[in-house]
């Protein structure tokens, strides 16, 4: 017997298995730009720069740079879906091989 669920089954098995490469690959690329400083114009006030005179700091204007801490959070996200999909994987895979199991002669 045919239910949706198994009709749709080859696609869903085909984007999740495209979804878990996209974001692998894309963490990879971006592995050295989330501890880099973002690439884009900063303004006078994510510099932390108010007056003539400071000492200019990179590693503070790295660590506080909005963009770069953007970049991070959405690359630990990432990373954070990947392994509960994964683990999501793993345990459904065990309870249907037990299942499986108690079903054989």
């Amino acid at each position: 017997m045919t239910t949706a669920t198994t009709d749709t089954l080859p696609a869903v098995l085909e984007q999740t298995g495209a979804a878990f490469l996209r974001l692998h690959m894309l963490t990879a690329d971006v592995a050295e730009a989330q501890w880099q400083p973002s690439r884009h114009p900063v303004s006078k006030e994510d510099t932390g720069i108010r007056s003539k005179g400071l000492t200019h700091d990179p590693v503070a204007h790295t660590v506080l740079d909005t963009g770069r801490q953007r970049l991070r959070a959405a690359v630990q996200e990432a990373e954070s879906a990947m392994a509960n999909a994964l683990r999501v994987m793993q345990g459904a895979d065990e309870r249907l091989s037990a299942a499986l199991n108690t079903q054989r002669p």
